[in-house]
């Protein structure tokens, strides 16, 4: 028995479906991967924004009601407990701010990461079309130069 490697062009008709199937397994993988964490950016995104949304509601509560007690005769105990609540939420309000400029950076690598990726696959596209040409160019040049005399001896014998 011989190997399917015996014949350079059984070996370039094997070495193309091979690498066919590397090329179109691997883009589909890297595809997955990065569509996982595309979720995962989108989701913390929103999280981001719902929390940004509901910070903003709150200040603007507070606001208000530093409006009101403004107006209010208060002792200095009241005001020094009101301003560190204000400068507490303040610094919430700063760290749930930089959270959000870091999701429009994740956007930013969503969309540089989706270019890259529809580049991969042009190319891999292409490799994978070569690859099915190299096969089909093996298999025909095996079967019209190798194997059709083997199939002639083994009849004539």
């Amino acid at each position: 028995m011989q190997a399917p490697t015996d014949n350079i062009y059984k070996f370039l008709a094997i070495s193309g479906l091979i690498c066919f199937l590397f090329f179109y397994f691997d883009y589909e993988q890297r595809k997955d991967a990065l569509q996982v964490r595309k979720d995962d950016w989108m989701l913390k995104a929103a999280e981001m924004k719902a929390v940004m949304a509901a910070s903003s509601k709150v200040l603007a509560a507070m606001e208000k009601r530093q409006e009101a007690l403004s107006s209010e005769k208060r002792t200095a105990a009241q005001i020094d407990a009101d301003y560190l609540d204000i400068i507490r939420f303040q610094e919430k309000f700063l760290e749930k701010t930089l959270a959000v400029d870091t999701s429009e950076q994740t956007r930013a690598l969503i969309s540089r990461t989706d270019s890259e990726l529809t580049l991969l696959k042009n190319k891999y596209d292409l490799y994978k079309v070569i690859s099915i040409i190299l096969f089909g160019v093996g298999l025909i040049l095996w079967f019209w130069r190798t194997q059709r005399h083997i199939d002639r001896k083994e009849r004539e014998a």
